[in-house]
């Protein structure tokens, strides 16, 4: 079972590609499409980790682009 905030993140995510206004260069401009290969030298890295206390539950998402050039 995904974290609560991934859920969150991927239904906001289907919204957004049924919107009667959505293309595939809407979609590239927020990185739902990918416009480049793994040959380019560019690597993308998703750490998700979630953190509790008694009151609530966080979730943390950190996202890194390497580039080797």
């Amino acid at each position: 079972m995904l974290p609560s905030g991934l859920t969150c993140l991927f239904k906001q995510t289907r919204r957004i590609k049924i919107a009667a206004t959505y293309s595939p260069v809407v979609g590239k401009e927020l990185r739902f499409i990918g416009t480049q290969c793994m040959t380019d030298g560019v690597f993308h890295s998703l750490t998700v980790s979630t953190e509790r206390n008694t009151t609530i539950e966080r979730v943390k998402l950190s996202f890194t682009q390497y580039s080797q050039g």
